[in-house]
């Protein structure tokens, strides 16, 4: 059953409030070199830029970190490849078992995110996938605008990817798995709670955003997939 929750219009869609807190004042650099690890080492007399007009963003703000490895363009490991994909793609066909969003394996999907039966479980699913590959989610994974502050968040659709969008009451939430062949700018998305299953269904990315694993490397080499239906929330 679609989305039958006391969750607000996902609601107040943390991350958005536009506030963002200001860095420390920098260490004295004229002195001293900053080794970032990894093979990473800035001397002090080739400091690129003025480290105290850097904001933490928000997601980063909570994590208590920010690496400037990638405001200097350095080595930051990032892998390759989609393993979650796989995860998500061996749970295709699974189904409520009443239509009120449970089930053996929509149960455990929602238990990846410290929820139990009833709850809506986009976002459990994609938090799921994510675990079995041994990847974080979000801090909210249940709630599927929570998404939007994960990972690394990307300007077009990468395949694996995990798309967002908003709709009446609240958002929804999946994976990019492929280029719609049958209507122009939209995306099939790999996702669960779609018509009460694990399925691909059609969205237009005009609408969504996209957010990707920070430790990986996203590939914006999409497959067209055809003859998917428009997701329920586009009716």
């Amino acid at each position: 059953m679609i989305d039958p929750t006391g969750m607000s219009a996902e609601e107040s869609d943390p991350g958005k409030n536009g506030k963002k807190d200001e860095l420390p004042p920098p260490p004295n650099w004229e002195k001293e070199g900053l080794d970032y690890g990894n093979g990473v080492t800035v001397e002090a007399p080739y400091m690129p830029f003025d480290f105290s007009s850097i904001h933490w963003d928000n997601q980063k703000a909570q994590m208590g970190w920010h690496d400037f490895r990638k405001d200097l363009g350095g080595n930051t490991n990032r892998e390759s490849g989609t393993p979650w994909m796989g995860f998500a793609e061996s749970q295709l066909g699974v189904r409520e078992a009443t239509n009120n969003n449970d089930g053996v394996d929509v149960e455990k999907y929602l238990k990846s995110a410290g929820l139990g039966a009833g709850y809506p479980w986009c976002g459990a699913f994609v938090n799921w996938s994510l675990k079995q590959a041994e990847i974080k989610g979000s801090m909210i994974p249940a709630r599927a605008l929570d998404w939007r502050n994960y990972g690394q968040n990307l300007s077009t659709p990468a395949f694996g990817s995990i798309g967002t969008l908003r709709r009446p009451g609240g958002g929804h939430v999946g994976f990019v798995a492929g280029l719609d062949a049958d209507r122009p700018g939209w995306v099939i998305m790999l996702g669960g709670n779609q018509s009460n299953r694990v399925s691909y269904e059609s969205f237009p990315i005009g609408i969504m955003q996209f957010n990707f694993p920070t430790r990986y490397s996203p590939s914006y080499s999409l497959p067209s997939m055809g003859g998917f239906p428009k997701g329920v929330r586009m009716q």
